[in-house]
């Protein structure tokens, strides 16, 4: 049996968590767009796109994937 090592490097995802970040009087949906800005993808991800990468890692699609930092 292999043994596989990869890494998920998820980027901001809109959870209350991330709200939580929001300065007082500053508007969400304009944060929100700040960040997705600075996004490679122009976007926030979901956290359905982050399982979805998991998924994908766990999967027999990527057997021969090791040593990646798969950001999304």
């Amino acid at each position: 049996q292999n043994i596989r090592v990869n890494a998920i490097l998820p980027g901001a995802v809109p959870t209350d968590m991330l709200r939580g970040n929001l300065l007082p009087g500053q508007d969400e949906q304009q944060y929100l767009a700040m960040l997705a800005s600075h996004s490679a993808m122009g976007k926030l991800a979901s956290a359905e796109d982050i399982a979805r990468a998991a998924v994908f890692l766990c999967s027999e699609a990527a057997a021969s994937i090791s040593g990646v930092a798969l950001p999304v």
